[in-house]
This record gives structure tokens, C-alpha cells and sequence, in this order.
């Protein structure tokens, strides 16, 4: 599942066109427009691991499982660096340890999300950046994949969307 969702999400990415910068701004997805109706405070569940894949990362999923929800009220995004400037993440359902989500797309990546909200603000660049090879996209989770909403290049990308609440350090 990782590398044809890589391949999705980079080919959705690099074959969009941007709006340009007076459409931005009008139709900037912000986090208030993906409200979750509840959080969750019980005990976070512990992940279930079902690939190998999430095997060898579960060190890195079970910390960021037990913090607690982070994203759109019940779930934990669980992420790492490749060490090269790349990242990845998981998602982890809190109530029930299901990892829905996971993509390594072998790029420099940025998360940008919050508690309570469904909206998630990925920014990739190519490995190394070529000639605005960055991009900022907007995706929404449906609670079984994320949904993709819009996209900008780094060159003509706005700030972050209205709502942002950065994590505590």
C-alpha cells in the first residue's frame, strides 16, 4: 500500500496546475472548515501492526501512538525523518490501535495539522529542491484515506491556512 499511495500522491501532485495567487487566497482550505465534532481523552490504544513495514518503524508508532490523538480528534500521526531530509508518518486510530495511513514518498517533508481538525498541510520538495520543485498540498482525512484538495508551489504558496494551532514543544 505505501508505494503505489507514494506514487498516487506524487503524481497527483506534480500534474495539478496552480491557481494563481488571487485564487489562493480565496480558496485556501483553513482548518476550521474540517471541525471534528468530539476528541477523544480515554487511554490511547496500542497500535496493531499488520505489514512488516509498520513492523520495523513500531518503536517510532507505539511512542507516537501513546501521546494520545493529535488529528482530527482520534488519531495520532506518528512521524520520522529518513535522515536525509525525507519524512514519514502513520496515522494510529487512539480508540482501536488500526494504522490507516502510511506513505514514504521519498521526499523533504513538512506536516502541518491539528486536534481538532481533519485537514492536513503536507509540504514536499524534491530531494534536492530544484527550481521550485516545492510544493504545499491540502488533503482531508475521511477517516479511511486522505482526500486531496488543492496544491501550490512553493514559489506562489500562501501561509498556512487560518486555524493553525502549533504543537506544544
Amino acid at each position: 500500500m505505501g508505494p503505489m499511495l507514494s506514487l498516487f500522491i506524487f503524481l497527483t501532485l506534480s500534474s495539478r496546475q496552480s491557481p494563481n495567487p488571487a485564487e489562493q487566497t480565496q480558496n485556501l482550505p483553513t482548518f476550521r472548515q474540517f471541525r471534528v465534532a468530539q476528541i477523544y481523552r480515554g487511554k490511547p490504544a496500542r497500535p496493531i501492526f499488520k505489514t512488516k513495514e509498520e513492523l520495523e518503524f513500531r518503536t517510532r508508532i507505539r511512542q507516537g501512538a501513546a501521546k494520545g490523538p493529535n488529528f482530527a480528534g482520534h488519531y495520532a500521526v506518528a512521524e520520522w525523518g529518513g535522515g536525509t531530509g525525507t519524512g514519514t508518518f502513520v496515522l494510529v486510530d487512539v480508540e482501536s490501535g488500526q494504522i490507516f495511513f502510511h506513505v514514504d514518498p521519498k521526499r523533504g517533508i513538512e506536516f502541518y495539522f491539528n486536534l481538532d481538525s481533519r485537514l492536513m498541510v503536507i509540504d514536499g520538495c524534491d530531494i534536492p529542491p530544484v527550481n521550485g520543485s516545492c510544493v504545499r498540498s491540502f488533503w482531508e482525512w475521511t477517516g479511511t484515506e486522505m482526500k486531496f484538495l488543492t496544491r501550490f508551489t512553493s514559489a506562489s504558496a500562501p501561509g498556512l491556512p487560518e486555524g493553525f494551532k502549533p504543537a506544544p514543544p
